[in-house]
């Protein structure tokens, strides 16, 4: 919708030169999610399926497992990737 051709923002910026228009963060945010997910090897997106799963269907593992796990996800590693193009 916001593209440079023939998009709805294209075509209102021809209407009306002054219009300001913005993007939706959680729209942008949703296709950075989706890119990132078509980029992941798929053993990884089912890993992450895999413990969600485990957690949510499960009435023996307690609120306080839960709550190491998300610290455990929350540690900074030393590791760093960087993609090609980005710093």
């Amino acid at each position: 919708m916001l593209g440079a051709n023939n998009s709805l923002a294209s075509r209102l910026k021809e209407k009306c030169p002054n219009v300001f228009l913005m993007k939706c963060i959680c729209h942008s945010f949703h296709l950075c999610a989706s890119y990132a997910c078509e980029k992941l090897p798929n053993d990884v997106q089912q890993l992450a399926r895999d413990v969600y799963n485990l957690f949510s269907n499960s009435p023996k593992i307690s609120t306080n497992n839960f709550t190491s796990l998300q610290m455990c996800c929350l540690t900074k590693s030393s590791i760093h990737h960087k993609r090609d193009g980005f710093p």
